[in-house]
């Protein structure tokens, strides 16, 4: 399954979202953004996903919003349902790695260029080596890995 392999669904970055320019040009606290601190994903009884740090959360709601709208326009003929779970189980999934300090997303883009977020703290190749961070992540890696984690169930759900 291409889901499965990274490798192969690198080859198909002009069709996975986390290299969609369009989907970051605009988002709100997406460029030039600051450190957030980060938690385990909190799943409030609406289904929503929250980050414990307020300010952090009040920053990530905003952006993390924008980009569930960019993701629907992009996919007209998927259930707008069928998005919005599998976006906020993405949302989960990427909290968790931060906060478990499990894989990471090995691919990304910092909308400048050269299609990849370089970070000193973090090695994108796949284990987590922030050290000392203090729970700390762009908002932009943070979309990213959010975006990396939703192509892998959209990819999951078309199989």
């Amino acid at each position: 399954k291409i889901s499965n392999n990274p490798e192969l669904l690198e080859v198909y970055t002009s069709h996975t979202n986390y290299a969609d320019k369009t989907l970051t040009d605009g988002l709100e606290n997406y460029k030039n953004s600051s450190a957030i601190t980060y938690s385990d994903a909190d799943i409030y009884m609406d289904g929503s996903v929250h980050i414990q740090d307020t300010q952090s959360d009040k920053l990530y709601q905003q952006t993390m919003s924008s980009l569930l709208d960019k993701l629907k326009a992009k996919y007209p003929k998927l259930d707008e349902s069928v998005i919005a779970k599998l976006f906020k189980q993405a949302q989960v999934n990427a909290l968790n790695n931060c906060a478990n300090n499990t894989a990471d997303c090995p691919y990304g883009t910092d909308n400048g260029g050269n299609d990849r977020v370089y970070d000193t703290k973090l090695d994108w190749g796949g284990k987590d080596s922030r050290k000392g961070d203090k729970n700390k992540i762009l908002m932009q890696e943070l979309v990213q890995l959010v975006l990396y984690h939703f192509d892998k169930l959209l990819y999951a759900q078309a199989a």
